[in-house]
């Protein structure tokens, strides 16, 4: 393997790191924002059901009862928080990816041509490759949607034509090549 060909390898890791760092950065703010919308209508709910308890039983207190009642389920039953610390996590750990791969490249240096490449650096990208295979593990089945705008966002920063050259697959086709071997290798056990 020469520098041109691990620098394009980890070029590829790093590219799928800052896809997957927006993606899972804007589902854990969405599921925030709904873990906190959940807890306020449980506070504003129970709230109004102290003050109309001592109005007497009429149809808004049974109301207000019940939306409490549906936000309190909601609220314990639906683990908003624990997706949002899940996806909180899953961007931890494609960020420390992604700063490895570009420390690496730092390291080797973008002119280092056709040179053999270390045998060190060649560790590092097999252990980096791992790393995101183990990530990609814990990825839930994608929002298509918010993973291509994830990939226009990281297109446009890096300067890249809307179309990706065919040499390289989107971040979705990766994702679905990736479900497809998680899926075969499940039901083949």
């Amino acid at each position: 393997m020469t520098n041109d060909q691990l620098l394009d390898d980890l070029h590829a890791i790093q590219y799928t790191a800052c896809i997957n760092q927006r993606y899972n950065q804007r589902l854990a703010s969405h599921r925030d924002v709904w873990d906190r919308i959940i807890k306020i209508a449980v506070g504003v709910a129970s709230v109004a059901g102290l003050v109309l308890t001592f109005t007497g039983p009429n149809a808004a207190e049974i109301a207000i009862g019940v939306v409490s009642l549906i936000a309190a389920i909601t609220l314990n039953i639906v683990p908003v928080s624990d997706w949002a610390q899940h996806y909180r996590m899953l961007f931890a750990h494609w960020t420390d990816l992604r700063s490895e791969t570009e420390e690496i490249q730092l390291e080797i240096g973008l002119d280092a041509g056709s040179d053999p490449a270390s045998e060190f650096y060649i560790r590092r990208l097999i252990s980096l490759k791992s790393r995101r295979h183990d990530i990609e593990v814990d990825e839930a089945a994608p929002n298509r949607r918010l993973l291509e705008e994830c990939q226009r966002h990281e297109n446009k920063f890096r300067k890249i034509p809307d179309e990706p050259p065919a040499s390289e697959p989107s971040a979705w086709e990766l994702l679905k090549q990736f479900w497809k071997r998680l899926t075969f290798r499940n039901a083949t056990t």
